[in-house]
């Protein structure tokens, strides 16, 4: 969860550059639920947040159609 968390903020790091469609739908799909911050703050709850994402199973239900695969 804290290296998707990092990942997704890296992808923000390099804007105007694009990611995958993959990772721009992962990207889309994580900021819909846990909204950006622009200043330093404690992450205890983005964190729990994105735990519970990829727990969910939604990342995989979202990059598996493009990845051609089945689980």
């Amino acid at each position: 969860a804290v290296e998707l968390l990092s990942s997704v903020r890296g992808i923000e790091c390099h804007q105007p550059l694009q990611t995958s469609e993959i990772l721009a739908q992962v990207h889309a799909h994580v900021r819909n639920n846990i909204p950006s911050t622009k200043n330093d703050s404690i992450i205890h709850e983005e964190i729990k947040a994105m735990t519970d994402i990829v727990s969910s199973g939604d990342l995989l239900a979202i990059a598996e159609p493009l990845l051609h695969i089945s689980a």
